[in-house]
Protein backbone atom coordinates (compact mmCIF):
# COMPACT_ATOMS: atom_id res chain seq x y z
CA UNK A 1 0.00 0.00 0.00
CA UNK A 2 1.40 3.39 -0.97
CA UNK A 3 1.65 6.56 1.04
CA UNK A 4 -1.47 8.15 -0.42
CA UNK A 5 -3.47 4.94 -0.06
CA UNK A 6 -2.60 4.84 3.62
CA UNK A 7 -3.43 8.52 4.00
CA UNK A 8 -6.74 8.47 2.22
CA UNK A 9 -7.96 4.91 2.69
CA UNK A 10 -6.87 4.53 6.27
CA UNK A 11 -4.77 2.03 8.12
CA UNK A 12 -5.39 -0.93 5.84
CA UNK A 13 -8.03 -2.63 7.95
CA UNK A 14 -10.89 -0.91 6.15
CA UNK A 15 -11.73 1.35 9.05
CA UNK A 16 -10.73 4.49 7.17
CA UNK A 17 -8.83 5.78 10.17
CA UNK A 18 -5.41 7.33 9.65
CA UNK A 19 -4.68 7.34 13.35
CA UNK A 20 -4.88 11.14 13.49
CA UNK A 21 -7.70 12.47 15.63
CA UNK A 22 -8.94 15.44 13.65
CA UNK A 23 -11.83 16.56 15.84
CA UNK A 24 -13.42 15.51 19.07
CA UNK A 25 -16.95 16.78 19.58
CA UNK A 26 -17.16 19.03 22.61
CA UNK A 27 -13.40 19.09 23.18
CA UNK A 28 -11.72 22.38 23.93
CA UNK A 29 -8.82 23.42 21.72
CA UNK A 30 -6.91 24.23 24.90
CA UNK A 31 -7.64 20.96 26.70
CA UNK A 32 -4.53 18.96 27.66
CA UNK A 33 -3.28 16.81 24.79
CA UNK A 34 -2.98 13.80 27.10
CA UNK A 35 -3.88 12.89 30.65
CA UNK A 36 -1.11 13.79 33.06
CA UNK A 37 0.55 16.45 30.85
CA UNK A 38 2.44 18.96 32.97
CA UNK A 39 1.20 22.55 33.09
CA UNK A 40 0.72 25.30 35.69
CA UNK A 41 -2.69 23.73 36.40
CA UNK A 42 -1.12 20.28 36.75
CA UNK A 43 2.49 20.55 38.00
CA UNK A 44 2.72 16.86 38.82
CA UNK A 45 3.43 15.23 42.15
CA UNK A 46 6.27 17.50 43.24
CA UNK A 47 7.05 15.80 46.57
CA UNK A 48 6.76 12.38 44.95
CA UNK A 49 9.01 13.21 41.99
CA UNK A 50 12.22 13.78 43.94
CA UNK A 51 14.82 11.16 43.10
CA UNK A 52 16.48 9.70 46.15
CA UNK A 53 17.85 6.17 46.30
CA UNK A 54 19.26 6.30 49.81
CA UNK A 55 18.23 8.26 52.88
CA UNK A 56 20.08 11.37 53.96
CA UNK A 57 22.56 10.48 56.67
CA UNK A 58 22.29 12.77 59.65
CA UNK A 59 25.49 11.44 61.11
CA UNK A 60 27.98 8.60 60.82
CA UNK A 61 26.99 5.59 62.85
CA UNK A 62 29.11 4.94 65.91
CA UNK A 63 32.02 2.91 64.68
CA UNK A 64 31.37 3.78 61.00
CA UNK A 65 30.17 1.40 58.34
CA UNK A 66 31.45 -2.10 57.88
CA UNK A 67 33.47 -3.22 54.85
CA UNK A 68 30.44 -5.21 53.69
CA UNK A 69 28.20 -2.13 53.93
CA UNK A 70 30.83 -0.12 52.06
CA UNK A 71 30.92 -2.76 49.29
CA UNK A 72 27.11 -2.80 49.13
CA UNK A 73 27.12 1.01 48.80
CA UNK A 74 29.81 0.80 46.07
CA UNK A 75 27.76 -1.81 44.18
CA UNK A 76 24.63 0.32 44.57
CA UNK A 77 26.53 3.40 43.37
CA UNK A 78 27.75 1.54 40.25
CA UNK A 79 24.25 0.21 39.56
CA UNK A 80 22.65 3.63 40.08
CA UNK A 81 25.30 5.33 37.90
CA UNK A 82 24.53 2.95 35.02
CA UNK A 83 20.80 3.38 35.52
CA UNK A 84 21.13 7.16 35.82
CA UNK A 85 23.01 7.28 32.51
CA UNK A 86 20.38 5.05 30.90
CA UNK A 87 17.59 7.16 32.41
CA UNK A 88 19.25 10.33 31.13
CA UNK A 89 19.55 8.82 27.63
CA UNK A 90 15.93 7.65 27.79
CA UNK A 91 14.62 11.06 28.89
CA UNK A 92 16.74 12.92 26.32
CA UNK A 93 15.28 10.64 23.64
CA UNK A 94 11.78 11.23 25.03
CA UNK A 95 12.40 14.99 24.77
CA UNK A 96 13.38 14.54 21.11
CA UNK A 97 10.17 12.59 20.52
CA UNK A 98 8.13 15.36 22.19
CA UNK A 99 9.86 18.02 20.04
CA UNK A 100 9.27 15.94 16.89
CA UNK A 101 5.60 15.64 17.89
CA UNK A 102 5.48 19.43 18.22
CA UNK A 103 7.02 19.90 14.76
CA UNK A 104 4.45 17.51 13.32
CA UNK A 105 1.55 19.10 15.18
CA UNK A 106 2.68 22.59 14.13
CA UNK A 107 2.80 21.50 10.48
CA UNK A 108 -0.56 19.75 10.80
CA UNK A 109 -2.26 22.77 12.39
CA UNK A 110 -0.76 24.98 9.65
CA UNK A 111 -2.21 22.59 7.07
CA UNK A 112 -5.61 22.66 8.78
CA UNK A 113 -5.53 26.47 8.84
CA UNK A 114 -4.69 26.55 5.13
CA UNK A 115 -7.54 24.16 4.33
CA UNK A 116 -9.97 26.31 6.35
CA UNK A 117 -8.72 29.49 4.70
CA UNK A 118 -8.91 28.00 1.20
CA UNK A 119 -12.37 26.60 1.93
CA UNK A 120 -13.53 30.06 2.98
CA UNK A 121 -12.09 31.52 -0.22
CA UNK A 122 -13.88 28.90 -2.31
CA UNK A 123 -17.17 29.59 -0.53
CA UNK A 124 -16.69 33.35 -1.04
CA UNK A 125 -16.08 32.75 -4.76
CA UNK A 126 -19.22 30.60 -4.94
CA UNK A 127 -21.21 33.37 -3.24
CA UNK A 128 -19.77 36.02 -5.59
CA UNK A 129 -20.68 33.86 -8.59
CA UNK A 130 -24.24 33.40 -7.31
CA UNK A 131 -24.53 37.16 -6.69
CA UNK A 132 -23.36 37.80 -10.25
CA UNK A 133 -25.94 35.36 -11.60
CA UNK A 134 -28.61 37.02 -9.50
CA UNK A 135 -27.70 40.42 -11.01
CA UNK A 136 -27.86 38.91 -14.51
CA UNK A 137 -31.23 37.25 -13.93
CA UNK A 138 -33.40 40.17 -15.19
CA UNK A 139 -31.29 40.44 -18.36
CA UNK A 140 -31.65 36.71 -18.98
CA UNK A 141 -35.40 36.99 -18.48
CA UNK A 142 -35.56 39.88 -20.96
CA UNK A 143 -33.50 37.95 -23.48
CA UNK A 144 -35.72 34.90 -23.13
CA UNK A 145 -38.76 37.10 -23.60
CA UNK A 146 -37.31 38.64 -26.77
CA UNK A 147 -36.27 35.25 -28.09
CA UNK A 148 -39.75 33.89 -27.44
CA UNK A 149 -41.36 36.83 -29.30
CA UNK A 150 -38.95 36.55 -32.20
CA UNK A 151 -39.42 32.78 -32.35
CA UNK A 152 -43.21 33.23 -32.49
CA UNK A 153 -42.79 35.97 -35.14
CA UNK A 154 -40.50 33.71 -37.15
CA UNK A 155 -43.06 30.88 -37.11
CA UNK A 156 -45.85 33.21 -38.20
CA UNK A 157 -43.66 34.68 -40.96
CA UNK A 158 -42.71 31.22 -42.21
CA UNK A 159 -46.35 30.11 -42.24
CA UNK A 160 -47.40 33.27 -44.10
CA UNK A 161 -44.62 32.86 -46.66
CA UNK A 162 -45.57 29.24 -47.20
CA UNK A 163 -49.21 30.22 -47.67
CA UNK A 164 -48.28 32.84 -50.30
CA UNK A 165 -46.04 30.41 -52.08
CA UNK A 166 -48.76 27.78 -52.18
CA UNK A 167 -51.22 30.35 -53.56
CA UNK A 168 -48.74 31.29 -56.23
CA UNK A 169 -48.23 27.62 -57.03
CA UNK A 170 -44.66 27.57 -55.87
CA UNK A 171 -44.93 24.73 -53.41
Amino acid sequence: MGLFDSLFRGNGNGSGSTGITLYSAGASALAPTAEGVYSPDHPGDIPGTNVRTIPVFGNVPRGGWTPEEAQMMADLAEHRTRNAQATKKFLESAEKVERADLVEQTAFRKYQGTVAEVELGKLEENAAYLEKLHVLNPRYAELKGRYGRSERFSKVATQTTNQWLSLLGGR
